[in-house]
C-alpha cells in the first residue's frame, strides 16, 4: 500500500491549485511536512535529553507525549488507514495544502513551547533527604475529616451521573445557530465535583505511603468515574497517583510497574470511550438490556486511533480550513474573556452567552464540529493563524515553565510537590483543549483535596505542633514560633531538637519541618541565610531576622 493513499475528492473540496502536476507536488509536500514532524520530534526529545531538566516532572515531557501521538503518530495512521469518518461527520473536506499547513503549525507550536518552558524552568528537579514518614502519618490523622466532606460530595455527584448516564441528554442544550452547549435544569458546579475524586484518592494513597489499604479510594473512585463515562478525570487522578509515587520514591522517570499502570488504564480509557462506561455498569448490574443492544450492533470496523479523543489533528484541519477563507476573520484573542463570564451559573445569570461573550464569527455555520478541541497550537491559529500558533505556545510554555521554576525552587515542601504533581496531572487535557479557560475550570475543582491538605497541615497541625513545643495551653502565635525558630530560641524548640539528631524528631515537629515551615537544621539557619549565628550576647539584626524568617518559611 503506499505511504499516502488518494482519498477520493468530495465534491464540496475546493482545490486550492488547479493542476495534476500542481496535485501531485502538494501531495508529496505532505509527505514531506509529515517527514519534517517526525524529524522536529526527534531533535527537540534529543535537546531535551541533554538538558538538565530532563525528567518526567518537567512539562515539557507531558507535551512532547502530547505532541508524539496526536501529531505524528496519528497523522502516519491516517494515511496509512485512510481516515475520513471525522470528516464526514463534521462535513469538511481539506486539501493537502491545509493538511500541510497543520503539520507546520504544530511543529512550530512544538518548538516554541519546548524553547520557552525551558528557558524558564531550566533547573534540575531535586529531592528532600529528609524521610517524610512522620509528617505523613500525623497529617493522615487529621486529613480524614475533609477528606470524608469531600468524598461525600463527589460521590453524590458521581452517583448521580450514574442514575441518569443514558438519559443525560434532556439536562442540556445547544444552540441551533451557534453549536454552543449548556446545561439546564442542573449546575455545572455539581457535575464537576466528581473531579475531586481522583486528586483526593491520589493524596489519600501519598498519605499512606502507597500501602496496599491506601490505594482502595482510588481504585473505587476511578471504577465509579470510568462507569458514570468519564475519562480525562480519571486519567488525572491516575497521572497524579504516578507522579506522586515517583516523586516520593525519588525517581525521576516511570518503572515497570507504572508503565503497566497506564497500559491498563489506555485499554480501559479505550473501552470506555467506545460505550461510555455501560460495560461497566452492566457489570455491576446497570442497564443490561441497554448493553445487550448497544454490542450487537453492527456497523463499520473501527480503525486504531481514529477516535474523538485523539481527533486534534482533524479539528486542527478544519480550523485551517475555515479561517480566516470562510470566517473572514481570526479571533484576535478575543474568546479568552470567557474566563470572566464562565465562573457566573447561569442560574444567577439566565442571558449568559454560550460560549466567549464576544465572537468574532461561529464555526458552526461552516461544518459540524460538536465536542472539538482545538489544542495549543489550533486555539493560536484560531486567534491569529501562524503569529497566533507563535504566540499562544510560547505563553503556555512560559507559563507551565514557571510553575516548574516554582516547585523546584519549594521542592522540600511537600505540599507545593503535591499541588505541583496534582497541576501536571491535568496538562494533557489543557493541551488538548488549548484554552485557559480549560484549566481554570481543572484547577478550581482539583485542587480542592489539595487546599483542604494545606489547612489539615498548616491550621489544624501547626496548632497542634505549637502546643507541643510550647507547653500546655501555650498562646505562641505562628509567626511568633517561627520567628523565635529562626533566631535560635530554645524555648520554641520540641524537646527531641535538643537531642542534636535531625532525624530523632517527635512526629508534630516533624510534620511542621516537612509542610515547608521550617527545615529541621533550624540552629543551621544562620549559617544557610548568612551571618554569625545568634548567641545571648550578640543579637540578630533586623535584616538577617528576616532572611531566618524567610528561609524558614520558604525554605
Amino acid at each position: 500500500m503506499p505511504l499516502l493513499a488518494k482519498r477520493p475528492l468530495s465534491p464540496h473540496t475546493e482545490p486550492v491549485i488547479p493542476g495534476q502536476l500542481r496535485r501531485r507536488w502538494i501531495v508529496q509536500m505532505y509527505a514531506f511536512w509529515l517527514t519534517v514532524s517526525v524529524a522536529t520530534v526527534l531533535v527537540v526529545t534529543l535537546v531535551f535529553s541533554r538538558h538538565r531538566a530532563f525528567n518526567l516532572f518537567h512539562p515539557l515531557a507531558f507535551y512532547l507525549m502530547f505532541h508524539a501521538i496526536v501529531f505524528v503518530i496519528r497523522p502516519i495512521f491516517s494515511v496509512l488507514y485512510d481516515f475520513h469518518g471525522l470528516y464526514d461527520a463534521i462535513g469538511f473536506w481539506p486539501n493537502d495544502w491545509e493538511r500541510s499547513q497543520v503539520l507546520i503549525c504544530t511543529n512550530l507550536g512544538l518548538v516554541a513551547f519546548a524553547a520557552c518552558s525551558l528557558s524558564v524552568g531550566k533547573e534540575a528537579v531535586r529531592f528532600s533527604t529528609t524521610d517524610d514518614g512522620a509528617f505523613r502519618l500525623a497529617l493522615l490523622k487529621v486529613y480524614w475529616l475533609p477528606a470524608i466532606i469531600i468524598g461525600a460530595l463527589g460521590l453524590w455527584s458521581v452517583i448521580w451521573l450514574w442514575s441518569v448516564a443514558d438519559d443525560f441528554g434532556q439536562f442540556t442544550v445547544r444552540n441551533g445557530g451557534t453549536g454552543e452547549g449548556g446545561l439546564r435544569g442542573v449546575s455545572g458546579y455539581f457535575l464537576s465535583m466528581q473531579t475531586m475524586l481522583g486528586i483526593l484518592g491520589a493524596v489519600l494513597a501519598w498519605l499512606g505511603r502507597f500501602r496496599l489499604w491506601s490505594l482502595a479510594p482510588i481504585a473505587l473512585f476511578t471504577l465509579l468515574q470510568f462507569g458514570a463515562g468519564g475519562r480525562g478525570q480519571a486519567v488525572s487522578g491516575l497521572t497524579a497517583l504516578a507522579l506522586l509515587y515517583l516523586f516520593g520514591r525519588r525517581k525521576t522517570w516511570p518503572n515497570a510497574s507504572i508503565v503497566t499502570l497506564f497500559l491498563v488504564a489506555a485499554v480501559v480509557f479505550n473501552t470506555v470511550q467506545a460505550d461510555r462506561g455501560r460495560g461497566i455498569r452492566s457489570l455491576l448490574g446497570f442497564e443490561t438490556e441497554v448493553v445487550v443492544k448497544a454490542t450487537t450492533t453492527t456497523g463499520p470496523k473501527p480503525k486504531p486511533l481514529e477516535t474523538m479523543d485523539l481527533a486534534n489533528m482533524e479539528f486542527f484541519e478544519y480550523l485551517v480550513w475555515a479561517i480566516p477563507k470562510r470566517t473572514g476573520s481570526y479571533d484576535y484573542f478575543l474568546s479568552n474573556l470567557q474566563i470572566f463570564t464562565e465562573p457566573v451559573p447561569r442560574a444567577l445569570w439566565p442571558g449568559k452567552p454560550y460560549g466567549p461573550p464576544i465572537k468574532m464569527f461561529e464555526l458552526f455555520r461552516y461544518g459540524k464540529a460538536l465536542g472539538a478541541t482545538s489544542s495549543v497550537p489550533g486555539a493560536g491559529w484560531i486567534q491569529w493563524g501562524y503569529a497566533g500558533v507563535f504566540i499562544w505556545s510560547s505563553l503556555f510554555g512560559l507559563f507551565y515553565g514557571w510553575i516548574y521554576k516554582v516547585f523546584t525552587r519549594h521542592h522540600r515542601n511537600a505540599l507545593v510537590a503535591v499541588a505541583y504533581m496534582v497541576f501536571l496531572s491535568a496538562s494533557p487535557v489543557a493541551f488538548r483543549d488549548g484554552a485557559i479557560v480549560s484549566i481554570a475550570k481543572q484547577m478550581i475543582f482539583f485542587m480542592v483535596p489539595v487546599l483542604a491538605l494545606w489547612f489539615s497541615a498548616n491550621v489544624i497541625l501547626e496548632k497542634r505542633s505549637f502546643s507541643a513545643a510550647g507547653g500546655s495551653g501555650s498562646t505562641v502565635s505562628p509567626f511568633e514560633r517561627r520567628r523565635g525558630l529562626a533566631a535560635g530560641d530554645p524555648r520554641l524548640r520540641p524537646a527531641s531538637w535538643s537531642a542534636g539528631s535531625e532525624n530523632d524528631l517527635a512526629p508534630e515537629a516533624m510534620a511542621h519541618t516537612l509542610s515547608g515551615r521550617v527545615e529541621p537544621r533550624v540552629p543551621s539557619l544562620g549559617s544557610a541565610a548568612g551571618g554569625a549565628e545568634m548567641t545571648a550576647d550578640k543579637p540578630f539584626t533586623r535584616s538577617q531576622l528576616r532572611r531566618r524568617i524567610r528561609a524558614a518559611d520558604y525554605g
